[in-house]
């Protein structure tokens, strides 16, 4: 009996250890552990009882309610609810059963539609609601309110308050919902914004509620989210995972697997969006000029919804046929000389001819002809006959558009000068064009002419000049531009000896030489290739770290990914040295050298790295000073770089604007055999010229600064002497302030650039603030940065985005331009704006410049070629009006990163530069030391205090910087970070490469009492493998090959980020985030918001715990300290993230002064 008892109770163990395990069929919790709906009314209702009760009928019987229909379908306010499937087990809104069709209830207390009252009392007792077809989540006009709701078959209902067993589910998801409404309100609303910007905006929105790390760790939920608020848009709205805020919250961070959502609408979770539609459409529709206006319309007519067609096929679809045709009868056409030889070549023995007949067309030297084997349009520059009786004629060849950058986006009858020519068989003729000519003006002939010419393209660097203002008569026979371009180019490549002044031992001197358009005389100065000759340096050398293994594996978790990128961000390794710089004393050539190479013997001069055995006395020296000595050299003109400005000055020069200058300057000879610095005499320094004699003022521009932040463009313009900002427009109040107070003199118009456009179109003369608003003509300078609002996403430019684009502020820049016609434009922008909707926003850009008759150049600029301590690559744009000359884009002043100076672009397989050379330049880099070293340190005030620098400026950068001698600092203040970002801050050693990866994984206690968690390594990483004492690497299942469950596996409270252990194997190790800035080192690209985990995450000081501060950011942007910024820290770190650095500026300012000169 007892045997029999003990069996039973072993039996019933089995029983109930497996059921503890058994889980729900149809929500899939374990049985031993789920809740269960306790709604229990003896007069509770159905659904459809509650609907067709009196009380919720009497809404639509209501006669002065024209809102309400019978038809509609009918929404109602549901408290105390709780949903439950058909085993009544209580299940969380956001388990993924509504959208897997598995059958959801709900029950509770229905309410009439307005009736906001959380309490039951009033409300209809309501059981079995559904089953759940969808949920959604609503609120996104910037309230307080989040709303979430569910839809049955027969009504919606939107959910006020959980009832007190359902409460605990709810709670779980309602931070996840708060941060997708955050999202959404946010990026509706700012769809240019970065993803640092957003990441304030929550931590703002939500009273420190919310940061980093909570978005961070819910990323797939939100992304899910947006991706259900676009399926719920409409035509023209935009679509918010394509903007660049969420597809870098999508690629930097969350789950790459995102799953697919069904098109069934029983299964596809759905977002009103009526509300953040209100929210977003505060924004105003771009004002357009008629020619803009009509080109876009025309253009997305013919170049978008054609799908890729070319433009000129349509055109020549007939010329086609014709080709072949004529290939096929070539045997028939014959081609005769209409009159005499005009002359004979006798060394040829080729004959020239004015007109030729070929069937029963006449061609004569002059005109456009189109070919059977080329795709291009012809001009016959002169006909010939070889002596192998050989009917040839010299083409000069034009491009049609699709040939060109423009690509489809050009107008099918324009077409483009090219300097090359060939000669053709006379048999290849197929017919004669007419083409239009002209150099700027517009005539009655431009609209009969088959295309149209106005600019001449160079297909290496993209850009487009005005016609050649000697157009001759084609009818010379021995005229061809295309000839004659190329000679010039040809015999600039060639030495052309000066003046010879001296015969001496076999050797001739000259005075001068010619090579590459540059004259080189006795006396100038000249710089040389960097290898031309050897110089001891005090600068320091970064060399490659190498990865150490010998640290403790069971703290340092992820250390050992540093091995598998060793790449250290913000590294000098690969920066290459500068250019030495010489005097030419002579020119010579050796009597019996056959080949005339060019000698040159010159005096050298060292730079303070070259001179000094210390690095602090080089580093206190301006970069452009040098020392004269009596060393010489002899090299051949190959090593020549280019030539320089070098003055003598008796004491150095003082720093009075913010600029660096191009030039260089001595006041002192150094003796290097017995390292002696002295004065130089008279003799030495009498063939150079000082600065006082290089003073030339150049007549200032009447400018305006449009989309003008607070003021960086115009500031480095400014500082060059090249403009004179009258006019800033800048719809954002506080960056509008900050402008005002950097230009006391320049009205600004605090308002939206549309509506000022619109003032200005109707003629009035004054702003809706009173201001006097510029008139035709007044404008001779157009400065802009225009936001890519909308335009940062993959697609491809479709029927939708073209809504977009259509009122972007692009347009709205192209009319301004359109109707000033200002004679010159700079227009600013990151550097992807040549790539956005595969180069269709800069085609249809440049098109529409073209359409106005500017030249225009577009090329991309490394700001650290131009002394920024920081990598920022920039997409610049220059158009200059008919009958000017064409700005270049500035030649580097300081040599920078060479794996960040890969300047070129590719648009439609074809790769563009702007030819100029990275890879050595005046000076050397900036660094951070450069930058920051001076200011103070910072404590933990928050307050805007005006501060004593630690020293007086310590080099050349700092004495920009500080060139107005203020004897304080402001804006030197950081911004507010959490707790858990403060413990990691303090936990980065002090090291090149120092980042996240260094980070120990130990338990800790906040100063806040906050218990922070070590990270637990559950899962094995295929990809890394294990430590080399076995553990386990990865944090969730997906480190294994299996599907990811980041919802499940997320661990929060740890020193270690989660998020990025999760997501470092695809996202190259996460190299930099939380990294600390390096003394011998450059700041990365400067954003809106220094966040360690943001994309540029090297934002931690070098030497201090804690985040760069709005003032160093400024440094690292080149404005001085005098620059002043309005508003809170937030609003500075954003006005200096998007703005464009002075310095950048002031080089493209001083390329525009030498086209005016």
């Amino acid at each position: 009996m007892e045997a029999v008892s003990q069996r039973t109770k072993m039996d019933s163990t089995k029983r109930l250890k497996k059921s503890k395990d058994e889980q729900c069929f149809e929500c899939g919790q374990l049985l031993a552990s789920v809740d269960c709906n306790s709604f229990e009314f003896e007069n509770a209702k159905s659904e459809f009882e509650t609907l067709t009760s009196v009380e919720l009928l009497s809404l639509y019987d209501n006669d002065n309610n024209d809102s309400c229909d019978l038809r509609e379908f009918p929404t109602h306010k549901l408290t105390d609810y709780s949903l439950f499937d058909r085993n009544n087990h209580l299940v969380p809104i956001d388990s993924g059963l509504i959208e897997n069709g598995t059958e959801i209830y709900v029950s509770g207390f229905v309410k009439p539609v307005y009736d906001d009252d959380e309490n039951p009392d009033n409300g209809i007792a309501t059981k079995d609601i559904g089953p759940i077809n969808e949920w959604w989540i609503g609120g996104f006009d910037g309230g307080e309110k989040l709303l979430i709701g569910i839809e049955s078959c027969s009504a919606s209902y939107v959910l006020l308050k959980p009832s007190l067993r359902y409460a605990p589910y709810v709670s779980k998801i309602l931070h996840k919902l708060y941060l997708s409404k955050y999202a959404i309100e946010f990026v509706s609303k700012n769809l240019d914004a970065s993803y640092e910007e957003l990441i304030e905006y929550i931590r703002q929105r939500s009273s420190d509620q919310y940061n980093e790390d909570s978005l961070l760790s819910n990323a797939n939920f939100v992304i899910q989210q947006i991706m259900s608020f676009d399926e719920a848009g409409e035509e023209g709205d935009p679509m918010l995972l394509e903007t660049k805020c969420i597809q870098d919250l999508k690629n930097f961070f969350g789950d790459q697997k995102l799953p697919k959502k069904s098109c069934e609408s029983i299964t596809v979770r759905t977002i009103a969006r009526k509300d953040a539609r209100r929210f977003s459409n505060s924004d105003t529709y771009a004002t357009s000029t008629p020619l803009v206006r009509e080109f876009f319309e025309f253009m997305f007519k013919e170049a978008i919804e054609k799908k890729e067609n070319d433009g000129e096929k349509s055109n020549f679809s007939s010329l086609n046929k014709q080709r072949r045709s004529a290939k096929n009868n070539d045997s028939y056409r014959k081609a005769i000389w209409h009159e005499e030889a005009t002359h004979k070549d006798l060394f040829s023995r080729t004959a020239y001819y004015r007109s030729v007949k070929i069937g029963n067309e006449e061609f004569k030297s002059g005109d456009f002809v189109v070919t059977n084997n080329h795709s291009e349009i012809g001009l016959i520059v002169f006909l010939m006959e070889n002596q192998e009786k050989e009917k040839m004629a010299h083409i000069h060849w034009f491009c049609h558009g699709n040939d060109t950058i423009l690509k489809e986006t050009c107008d099918s009858r324009f077409i483009f000068m090219k300097y090359f020519c060939t000669n053709v068989s006379l048999l290849s003729f197929l017919r004669k064009v007419s083409v239009y000519l002209s150099n700027g003006s517009t005539l009655a002939c431009e609209s009969t002419a088959d295309f149209i010419c106005k600019k001449v393209y160079f297909p290496e660097t993209a850009h487009f000049e005005d016609l050649p203002q000697e157009l001759k008569p084609y009818d010379k026979n021995s005229y061809c531009l295309s000839c004659e371009f190329k000679e010039k180019v040809e015999v600039a490549a060639k030495i052309k000896l000066g003046s010879q002044i001296e015969v001496c031992d076999g050797i001739i001197k000259y005075s001068d030489f010619n090579w590459n358009s540059e004259t080189f005389s006795v006396n100038d100065c000249i710089c040389l290739l960097p290898e031309s000759y050897d110089c001891e340096s005090v600068l320091p050398k970064d060399e490659p770290i190498k990865f150490t293994e010998d640290y403790d594996e069971t703290i340092y978790t992820e250390k050992y990914r540093k091995s598998l990128n060793d790449f250290i961000k913000g590294s000098m390794a690969d920066v290459s040295s500068t250019v030495k710089v010489v005097q030419i004393k002579s020119i010579f050539v050796q009597d019996n050298d056959e080949d005339q190479i060019v000698q040159i013997e010159a005096i050298k001069f060292y730079r303070p790295e070259n001179v000094f055995k210390k690095y602090e006395d080089a580093f206190e020296c301006d970069l452009n000073e040098l020392y004269l000595t009596d060393q010489t050299i002899i090299f051949n003109h190959l090593k020549i770089h280019s030539k320089c400005e070098v003055f003598f000055c008796k004491e150095k020069p003082k720093i009075t604007k913010a600029i660096f200058h191009n030039w260089f300057y001595f006041s002192s000879f150094y003796t290097p055999h017995n390292e002696e610095i002295r004065d130089p005499s008279a003799i030495e320094v009498k063939d150079f010229r000082t600065l006082e004699e290089e003073k030339v003022e150049t007549k200032r521009l009447k400018t305006m600064d449009l989309f003008a932040g607070c003021g960086g463009l115009a500031f480095g313009f400014e500082a060059s002497g090249m403009c004179h900002t009258l006019w800033a427009v800048e719809k954002d109040d506080l960056a509008a302030s900050s402008f005002q107070i950097n230009f006391p003199k320049t009205t600004v118009f605090k308002e939206d650039a549309n509506y000022l456009l619109k003032e200005i179109i109707n003629g009035q003369k004054f702003s809706s603030q009173g201001k006097l608003l510029p008139q035709k003509g007044d404008i001779e300078l157009l400065l802009a940065g225009p936001p890519c609002q909308g335009f940062s996403g993959i697609n491809r430019f479709s029927s939708r985005q073209y809504s977009l684009f259509k009122n972007s502020l692009i347009v709205t820049l192209l009319s301004y331009i359109d109707y000033f016609r200002p004679p010159y434009v700079v227009v600013e922008n990151v550097r992807n704006f040549v790539l956005f909707k595969n180069n269709m926003v800069l085609k249809l850009t440049l098109s529409c410049l073209l359409k106005m008759d500017y030249q225009v150049r577009v090329g991309v600029l490394q700001a650290g070629n131009f002394g920024l301590p920081q990598s920022r690559r920039r997409a610049i744009i220059i158009a200059a009006s008919p009958h000017r000359k064409l700005p270049a884009l500035p030649k580097p002043l300081h040599v920078f990163s060479q794996r960040l100076c890969q300047l070129s672009f590719v648009i439609d397989g074809k790769r563009y530069s702007s030819s100029r050379d990275c890879k050595t330049a005046y000076f050397r880099a900036v660094t951070v030391r450069d930058a920051i070293f001076d200011l103070p340190s910072v404590n933990d005030n928050l307050v805007d205090e005006s501060l004593d620098y630690r020293s007086k400026p310590m080099c050349h950068y700092q004495r920009i910087m500080r060139y107005k001698d203020d004897q304080n600092v402001r804006n030197h203040i950081c911004k507010q970070i959490s707790a858990l970002t403060q413990a990691r801050i303090n936990e980065i050693p002090r090291c090149p490469g120092a980042d996240w990866r260094d980070l120990p994984n130990i338990r800790i206690r906040l100063h806040d009492g906050t218990i922070i968690n070590k990270l637990h390594y559950k899962y094995n990483d295929v990809k890394n493998g294990r430590s080399t004492d076995g553990r386990l690497r990865g944090i969730c299942s997906c480190a294994s090959g299996e599907p990811c469950d980041a919802i499940q596996s997320r661990q929060e409270n740890t020193l270690i980020p989660w998020c990025l252990v999760h997501t470092a194997n695809r996202q190259y190790q996460w190299s930099g985030l939380y990294g600390r800035l390096q003394w011998n080192s450059f700041f990365p690209t400067i954003v809106t918001n220094p966040e360690p985990i943001g994309k540029q995450g090297r934002v931690i000081h070098p030497q201090e715990n804690r985040i760069i501060s709005v003032r160093e950011c400024a440094r690292s942007q080149s404005f001085p300290d005098c620059f002043s910024f309005v508003g809170g820290i937030m609003d500075c770190h954003r006005q200096i993230g998007n703005a464009v650095p002075p310095l950048l500026a002031s080089a493209i300012a001083n390329e525009l002064k030498k086209s005016l000169n």
